[in-house]
């Protein structure tokens, strides 16, 4: 009974667009708010977990799944749900020590268990689910189930926790810096190792070579890392520890494979802090001083990379020459990057030191093969998901403990 009173209640309070209106890119679908912590999108569906305030006036943690193009609101559930996954027809939730699985469609349990410990963090892996939880010494506790099934696949595996991680093909990459010495002086280098998800062993380390091949970055200050079956790739401030970096490395064997600089002389610390992999591009988001004024102004800043070569295939830049002359500063960052679908999301906001100002977020969309500027919505963007030409935001609610999820025309 109250899973059907909560549905009601909620589908009162979802707004959606006419189900005949036609959209453009960039064109708000619908949106729902409550309090949300996280959200995930697959296959035309999104998934998100928070709190809503019951009758008693309490807070009731709730699974809701949604259309993720129109029709909004599937179905929802009340469960402990601090993390969430959506992969194909299936929707994992964990809360606590618990770990549910919902037919993404109807809602109906497919699986449950009990984990050997409280998950603050589900992650996918092709059709694998990673549970994971930090543990007081700074290591990193780890359950791998097959996401459709349910079985246990890793029962309790424990992995080092020394800088950025992404998972991909049933291993962990932790990507960080270490001093080495050369000719006499010290140099902060790049480096990924990569560990067995169900052994725990170390399969490779690898630090970036110096000085052959030559690499220009001598001090790696590493913000961000992702990976798939092929590369890991990693993000941050390279040269002097001060430049736009992106650096390859082979996700099966660890050799160095490329690095990438903007090769923009600067005043500031420049920056990758976002990546992500679709088919043979990457897409890596920060900033890097704006290159039309001697001044310590910075730029939102998309680069699309060659996944083999590193290659600049194309820039996204804002605000270019409608930044404000001086002494009038302006510091544009990006913090998010997102391909799907064919097109790339980028979200970003304006501020001082990397702090942003509420009110000047925005979202940004190009097309992946060629960089063509597509749309532009202002929203403060805390995540961001998409799947088949949808892409949703979470972005601050009315109320102090409210998020609203708003879906947009990704096209």
């Amino acid at each position: 009974m109250f899973r059907f009173l909560a549905l009601i209640a909620c589908l009162t309070l979802l707004s959606t667009a006419p189900a005949h209106a036609r959209t453009e890119g960039g064109d708000p679908l619908w949106q729902d708010e409550f309090g949300v912590v996280e959200m995930s999108a697959s296959d035309g569906l999104v998934a998100a977990v928070g709190t809503i305030i019951n009758p008693n006036g309490g807070a009731t943690s709730v699974v809701r799944v949604y259309d993720a193009d129109k029709k909004g609101l599937l179905w929802q559930e009340a469960v402990a749900a601090d993390s969430v996954i959506l992969d194909g027809d299936r929707v994992v939730v964990a809360g606590g020590t618990s770990v549910r699985a919902y037919d993404a469609k109807k809602g109906r349990l497919q699986w449950s268990d009990v984990a050997p410990f409280a998950i603050s963090q589900l992650y996918r892996d092709e059709d694998t689910t990673i549970a994971t939880a930090v543990t007081a010494a700074g290591t990193l506790r780890v359950r791998v189930y097959d996401t459709k099934r349910g079985t246990v696949l890793v029962r309790d595996q424990a992995l080092p926790l020394q800088g950025a991680t992404a998972f991909a093909a049933g291993k962990m990459f932790i990507a960080n810096s270490v001093r080495v010495p050369f000719e006499g002086f010290s140099v902060a280098l790049c480096r990924v190792t990569a560990y067995s998800l169900a052994t725990g062993a170390q399969l490779w380390i690898t630090i970036q070579p110096f000085p052959a091949p030559v690499p220009t970055t001598s001090r790696c200050n590493v913000f961000t890392v992702t990976a798939d079956q092929k590369r890991v790739i990693l993000g941050g401030a390279g040269h002097f520890g001060d430049e736009f970096m992106a650096q390859a490395y082979d996700a099966k064997t660890g050799a160095f494979l490329w690095e990438h600089l903007s090769f923009i002389g600067n005043c500031c610390i420049d920056a990758v802090v976002a990546i992500d992999i679709e088919r043979r591009l990457v897409f890596v988001a920060g900033w890097t001083r704006n290159i039309f004024y001697e001044t310590i102004d910075q730029d939102f800043v998309i680069r699309a990379l060659h996944a083999d070569t590193g290659a600049l295939q194309w820039e996204g830049r804002t605000p270019g020459l409608a930044c404000p002359a001086p002494p009038v500063h302006c510091q544009v960052h990006a913090k998010l990057v997102l391909a799907d679908s064919g097109t790339v999301y980028g979200a970003g906001f304006q501020g001082e030191d990397g702090r942003s100002k509420p009110g000047t977020g925005f979202l940004r969309a190009y097309d992946a093969s060629s960089g063509r500027f597509l749309w532009e919505q202002p929203v403060d963007v805390e995540a961001i998901a998409a799947t088949r030409g949808t892409v949703l935001v979470l972005t601050p609610g009315t109320n102090a403990d409210d998020v609203i999820l708003r879906a947009y025309d990704g096209k």
